[in-house]
């Protein structure tokens, strides 16, 4: 795969390969790196330089991105602004999936800012804020209506649940599946990029 074509990929946020079950590294190949890009609106055969930095623009253009995946016990969200902002007092409110309702304020200037960029003549800023340890994990929305965004807060628990055998050192048999090497016959995907995952038809 050519360096312009993987830097793409990167760009968009599509891993470079994985290592499956075996313990062996599976790189990404041209062929679906293509297949990716194109489910993700992006020209694999374009300007892979003007691409990237449009790419790399959005995620100060966009306070949030449609989607964050956070895991419990480091919720920590990356948020951006205009740096003409930075001085102001701004609301986040998180609807909970159980119901319920959680709020807070935050002032940009007073956060550890992670990254900075300028458009144009505009300088932008991306910060960490972090939420409250008691956002359980679930499918929340959180939104900052100062800032006119919304996304889908998915949280994550800390580690996968092991039963009590296994703490206490005890072994078992089980079945695994990488998702993420299935296929089907039809040999088709669909990307499903407001959630971020692949699945096969």
């Amino acid at each position: 795969m050519n360096a312009d074509l993987l830097r793409l990929a990167l760009a968009a946020g599509i891993e470079d390969g994985y290592w499956d079950g075996l313990g062996i590294r599976r790189d990404l190949g041209e062929r679906t790196a293509r297949a990716l890009l194109a489910a993700l609106g992006h020209a694999p055969d374009g300007d892979a330089q003007a691409q990237c930095a449009a790419i790399e623009d959005q995620a100060f253009l966009a306070p949030l991105p449609p989607s964050v995946v956070l895991r419990s016990g480091a919720l920590n969200l990356v948020i951006a602004l205009p740096e003409a902002r930075r001085e102001e007092s701004l609301r986040w409110e998180i609807t909970l999936e159980e119901g319920g309702t959680l709020a807070g304020e935050f002032v940009p200037a007073q956060l550890t800012q992670v990254a900075a960029r300028t458009i144009g003549a505009r300088h932008y800023g991306r910060y960490q804020l972090t939420l409250p340890a008691v956002v359980r994990p679930g499918y929340h929305r959180i939104a900052v209506p100062a800032l006119g965004c919304t996304s889908h807060l998915i949280v994550g628990p800390a580690r996968c649940h092991v039963p009590e055998a296994l703490q206490q050192g005890g072994r078992c048999w089980g079945l695994a599946v990488q998702l993420y090497s299935l296929r089907s016959d039809r040999k088709s995907t669909r990307l499903n990029s407001s959630h971020g995952y692949i699945s096969y038809a």
